[in-house]
């Protein structure tokens, strides 16, 4: 049984380490020789994908169209795995043309909430264009694809919300374990409260940060250094940054931030989805503040992996605590959640019943 894997190029480390993970499945799933990886070459201008999304597709479909024609002819194709929402339109044409295929599409967050998220300050054509595009996509997913995957029960809930469908099963974020152990011991009785934040620059980890920024750090009466990681934050300009915070921008490796942090923040706020640093900072052992956003879909004891805070005053209450506590910079708890629940290696038995179950399969 041969599957083609379709995707897109993916902006996001986030993303693109899901989207990865899911490729993997497949292959694990379906058989490494039997997936064949389509990720359409589409050099867009802003005016053509502007135009693609006035006529109802949030991307111009021509070229996929005719290289999955291709593929499906060539390669007596019987499911079709879409690791993005947003290629609706392309679910319905594929089982219009090909209903004996059975489509699969993966959610990686409700992209409609993602996007009024996005533009939730600006009100004008662009907005409106930009959402019904999306919206309309997003719903042909739902409506055409046999089953839907989500990564939690709250995209679930909206998914069905939105779209009256709830997920077929939900596949939680999770990544390959790559963490080897800190190299040496380390003195976690610093006179420094080391805190670190790791994202790339998009809107709502600029959003967090700067919030973190204006309204914890001026009320902070401990000794810390605040670090900011994250391709594309040394473009990001902050008004009167103090001297304990820190922007690297884009590293090549995190091992050495997270060994030497107390603290991962994450004051996220807005989005959908779960958050794979969320993940990343599990498999590292650290210990976590993060918001009920942050925590999304995540099943954890939040005093033991670290604190889960919404407002300015919890955080700034927490870590001026920390000046009269011993802080161990790892955390066996978080690691010990990571390896249960969040390691690939122990979640693929999760994807491999699911599609057992709804494809009716033993094995394939």
């Amino acid at each position: 049984m041969n599957c083609l894997f379709i995707t897109c190029k993916r902006e996001t480390a986030g993303g693109k380490l899901i989207m990865d993970r899911n490729l993997d499945f497949c292959k694990r799933y379906f058989g490494e020789k039997n997936v064949y990886y389509l990720e359409p070459a589409e050099n867009l201008s802003r005016l053509k994908q502007l135009i693609s999304m006035f006529t109802g597709n949030f991307y111009p479909l021509s070229n996929l169209k005719r290289q999955a024609d291709n593929l499906i002819k060539r390669s007596n194709i019987s499911y079709v795995f879409v690791d993005l929402s947003l290629y609706g339109n392309f679910i319905k044409y594929l089982k219009v043309n090909n209903p004996e295929i059975e489509v699969l599409c993966f959610f990686h967050n409700i992209e409609y909430n993602y996007f009024k998220d996005l533009y939730k300050y600006k009100n004008n054509l662009l907005k409106k264009i930009i959402l019904n595009s999306v919206y309309n996509s997003e719903k042909k997913s739902v409506l055409y694809s046999d089953i839907v995957i989500a990564m939690n029960s709250r995209d679930s809930n909206e998914m069905y919300l939105t779209y009256r469908r709830s997920a077929d099963f939900e596949l939680p974020s999770s990544l390959d374990d790559v963490f080897i152990g800190y190299q040496d011991n380390d003195d976690s009785s610093s006179e420094v409260i080391n805190l670190l934040f790791v994202g790339s620059a998009f809107f709502a980890n600029i959003e967090a940060v700067k919030w973190f920024v204006d309204k914890v750090v001026p009320n902070l009466k401990i000794n810390f250094l605040l670090t900011i990681v994250g391709k594309g934050f040394e473009n990001v300009r902050f008004e009167n940054l103090p001297l304990n915070v820190e922007i690297q921008g884009f590293v090549k490796d995190l091992t050495v931030y997270y060994k030497n942090a107390h603290y991962v923040v994450s004051p996220i706020f807005s989005g959908s989805g779960m958050k794979t640093k969320t993940a990343e900072a599990l498999m590292y052992g650290k210990n976590i503040l993060g918001t009920d956003e942050a925590f999304e879909g995540f099943e954890v004891n939040y005093e033991k992996v670290g604190g889960k805070l919404n407002t300015a005053d919890e955080y700034i209450n927490f870590l001026n605590s920390l000046s009269y506590c011993y802080v161990d910079k790892y955390n066996a708890y978080s690691r010990n959640i990571f390896l249960e629940k969040y390691c690939s290696s122990s979640l693929y038995s999760l994807f491999s019943k699911s599609m057992n179950k709804l494809l009716c399969k033993k094995e394939v």
